[in-house]
């Protein structure tokens, strides 16, 4: 279970890494960023939480008490990944 805990954790850590990254690749592209495309990063900011709710949902029908409780710490992280994605987009408009 341990693996299992270490996983989603890990997990959850290269996302927010990922997030980094494009924020850094952001800062070398600002401005140059269409509308269409900002609002596309918007409404996938809003989609994130509720895509991470329904996944989880399905997967802890499948899991032992034990790993339910390190999945229910990597949902709760979803809302801070759509905060980092709608700064993200609100960075980049002109």
């Amino acid at each position: 279970m341990e693996c299992i805990r270490d996983g989603i954790y890990t997990a959850v850590g290269l996302g927010l890494l990922a997030i980094n990254r494009v924020q850094a690749a952001r800062r070398d592209v600002v401005g140059q960023m269409p509308d269409d495309l900002r609002e596309a990063f918007a409404e996938l900011a809003d989609q994130v939480p509720e895509d991470v709710r329904n996944a989880a949902a399905e997967l802890t029908r499948q899991l032992p008490d034990s790993v339910r409780t390190v999945l229910s710490d990597a949902v709760e992280q979803a809302p801070a990944i759509a905060d980092a994605l709608r700064e993200f987009v609100s960075r980049n408009e002109p």
